[in-house]
């Protein structure tokens, strides 16, 4: 039995065993269950390990290169959000410029 650290925290054996003898186990219920909580400890940690492998896990690096992408297509359409605009604009001011014509027609204003 030894001390296994886990994430800055630690499973002591030893102590365990102490606290359980304190709680009136004996020394051999108190043993055994100090072994099976290394093995449930260690098959969790490993499991976790395993898990984490298998994952494709974004890097710092990787998210950077998304924002970009991202930053990327919000200026292209912001570009063709104003190109869009212009043309509309222009449609609007040719439209007007139509219908007023036929107004000065209709109504004789030259």
């Amino acid at each position: 039995m030894a001390t296994m650290i886990i994430n800055n925290s630690r499973f002591d054996a030893v102590e365990y065993i102490k606290k359980l003898r304190l709680a009136n186990f004996t020394q051999e219920q108190a043993e055994t269950l100090a072994q099976e909580a290394e093995h449930l400890i260690g098959a969790v940690l490993d499991q976790a390990k395993q898990s984490i492998e298998n994952k494709e896990l974004a890097t710092r690096n990787d998210i950077l290169l998304v924002n970009g992408a991202i930053r990327e297509s919000e200026l292209r359409l912001q570009k063709e959000i104003k190109s869009l605009e212009v043309k509309l604009m222009t449609l609007y001011g040719g439209g007007f410029l139509f219908l007023l014509g036929i107004l000065a027609k209709g109504f004789h204003w030259w």
